[in-house]
């Protein structure tokens, strides 16, 4: 069935899917809607040279990005089909009206999408149940990414430990400092990158930020940080994949988006880190301690946490759109 209201629709959803994150809230995709269709485009803008080399990280926000349509679309009242990666990396959803099994569970969704923000605080250590872990795994149906979950002590240090080290071989690099400062933005009112309000550093340390990364020594202090961080955890979430192409990123980000949603319903806070993905063959280090074959793209650490709500800033949804 033809749709001929989507283009109508397109600003309601964008409202709704441009609070996906993203690799340093680069919000790397823009967006054209048809009659019966909805393209994503991978965008330039913002493109990270140093900190994501291979694409990957761009590849899984674009992924994030697009299950964040799909829940969009199905609050405006429309069903997304088919969901194809072409080769040149745009994502076509095609797209029918139609009225949804469940509206109890759409609205769930887009509530805790406009709930879930990234709290980089050290944690309080709280209980994650056994229910709670398998309510994460099963926010996503494994297909070519799966989403496992974990209150493993043992597996959360060696996360805390792996972070901890890739971090520090990343800090090393001048190049890779001089970006990730160029995309530390003063306040929530810059419509991308991380305001430094979230950094949780320290106040005066957090405002200093773009300053300290210029010196060598930050590359040490900050990756203690990191591990004291992510040491703090009550769980962990991987993602992992059955291959390592930019289909099974981005397929690693749809499932990203359902497992960080499936954390907020529970009311837990939570923080992502690409350092073990990308740095060295650390991942290699998880997987064998999974005991899996599969691939890992994403981590997600959780637990207790009462830092205050801080959202990044985003691009208004007329920006995304491509006409």
């Amino acid at each position: 069935m033809q749709n001929h209201h989507l283009s109508k629709s397109i600003i309601d959803i964008l409202s709704i899917a441009r609070l996906a994150p993203s690799v340093h809230n680069t919000q790397p995709w823009r967006v054209q809607a048809g009659q019966d269709e909805l393209a994503i485009f991978p965008s330039s803008d913002l493109a990270l040279v140093h900190g994501d080399p291979t694409g990957r990280q761009k590849v899984i926000s674009i992924g994030i990005f697009t299950e964040a349509c799909v829940i969009a679309l199905a609050h405006c009242g429309f069903i997304a089909g088919k969901i194809d990666y072409q080769n040149d990396g745009k994502v076509l959803i095609s797209v029918n009206s139609g009225v949804n099994k469940s509206q109890k569970v759409i609205d769930a969704d887009v509530r805790a999408l406009k709930r879930r923000f990234t709290d980089r605080a050290v944690y309080q250590k709280t209980n994650v149940t056994k229910a709670q872990l398998e309510s994460i795994e099963s926010s996503w149906k494994p297909n070519g990414a799966k989403v496992t979950a974990t209150a493993d002590a043992g597996l959360i240090s060696l996360c805390a430990q792996l972070t901890r080290q890739g971090l520090s071989i990343a800090l090393g690099s001048p190049d890779f400092r001089k970006e990730l400062a160029s995309y530390l933005v003063p306040s929530q009112k810059t419509p991308y990158g991380i305001p430094v309000t979230t950094l949780k550093s320290g106040g005066v340390q957090s405002r200093l930020m773009k300053k300290i990364l210029a010196f060598d020594r930050v590359q040490s202090q900050e990756a203690k940080r990191e591990y004291e961080r992510w040491l703090s955890a009550s769980g962990v979430v991987f993602v992992l994949a059955k291959g390592d192409s930019p289909a099974f990123w981005l397929e690693s980000g749809r499932a990203y988006l359902r497992a960080a949603l499936a954390i907020q319903k529970l009311g837990f806070h939570q923080a992502t880190s690409a350092a073990v993905v990308e740095a060295s063959d650390f991942h290699e280090d998880i997987e064998k301690a999974l005991g899996t074959k599969m691939r890992l793209q994403c981590l997600i650490r959780f637990g207790a946490s009462k830092s205050k709500y801080r959202y990044s800033g985003r691009f208004k949804p007329q920006d995304l759109l491509i006409t």
